[in-house]
C-alpha cells in the first residue's frame, strides 16, 4: 500500500510538470520463481510488478513513466541478515548461481538512474532485471 500511496502523491506533483516524471519501484527476482521461506516477500514483490504495469498505463497520458527494478542478491544489510542463518555451503551455492557474482547497491542504483533519466524516456511498464545472470539460468 505504501508504494501505491507514494506513487499517487508523486504523480499529482509530476502531472503539474509539463515534462512529466518517472517512478521506479524496487521489486526482486524472487517474484519470478518460488523459493522456500520467502512466499510473502515474493508475493509482495510480484504484486509490485503488477502495480508497475497498471500505473504505467494509468499515468502515461500525464507523461509519468512507471517502471521497476528486480535485483538479484545484493550485498546489503538485508542480505547479511539472511547470510547469518545460512551455512557456508548455502552461501557459496547462491554465489555460484550468480554468474557475475553478488551485486552491490551501486549496481542497482545505476539501473535506477538509467530509468529515471532521459535515457529511459521511452520505457514504461517494465521490470528491469538486474541480477548478475541469476535468472538467466
Amino acid at each position: 500500500t505504501s508504494s501505491l500511496l507514494l506513487a499517487r502523491g508523486f504523480s499529482h506533483k509530476a502531472v503539474r510538470d509539463p515534462a512529466g516524471g518517472s517512478i521506479v519501484f524496487l521489486s526482486s527476482v524472487i517474484a519470478f520463481s518460488g523459493k522456500p521461506a520467502v512466499s510473502v516477500y515474493g508475493a509482495t514483490k510480484a504484486a509490485l510488478m503488477g502495480l508497475t504495469k497498471s500505473l504505467a498505463v494509468e499515468l502515461a497520458p500525464d507523461r509519468v513513466r512507471v517502471n521497476s527494478i528486480a535485483p538479484g542478491f545484493v550485498e546489503t544489510e538485508m542480505f547479511e541478515e539472511a547470510r547469518a542463518v545460512m551455512t557456508d555451503e548455502q552461501v557459496e551455492a547462491l554465489r555460484q548461481a550468480h554468474p557475475l557474482g553478488f551485486g552491490s547497491a551501486r549496481d542497482v542504483a545505476h539501473a535506477v538512474a538509467f530509468l529515471l533519466a532521459d535515457t529511459g524516456r521511452w520505457i514504461t511498464g517494465s521490470t528491469l532485471i538486474v541480477d548478475g545472470g541469476y535468472s538467466a539460468q
